[in-house]
């Protein structure tokens, strides 16, 4: 996964796909010019390999004061897909149609 401190509030993010890997990310930064001064953007380039003609892959970002302490395909189908994930000591489904 990944961490960003932005004026001291941590924001997180982490992937997987349906098999449970996890690729190692590059963090870059880059400069652009704005209106006033110049402004830094940071981004994550993560990349897959491609086994199937569908494979699911789940980002996850999330802010300070949010704790995800899991996160798994529950169920994979052609037509959609489920995740649980466990935030705050609390579990939600999300289910996809595909």
């Amino acid at each position: 996964g990944a961490m960003m401190d932005v004026w001291d509030a941590h924001y997180r993010m982490f992937w997987f796909d349906h098999r449970g890997r996890s690729p190692i990310a590059s963090i870059q930064e880059a400069e652009q010019a704005a209106e006033f001064k110049k402004r830094w953007t940071q981004f994550v380039n993560v990349t897959f390999q491609m086994e199937s003609t569908i494979t699911r892959i789940a980002y996850v970002f999330y802010g300070p004061y949010v704790n995800v302490s899991s996160c798994r395909f529950i169920d994979n189908s052609n037509s959609g897909l489920q995740i649980s994930l466990n935030v705050n000591n609390t579990e939600h489904v999300v289910s996809i149609v595909t």
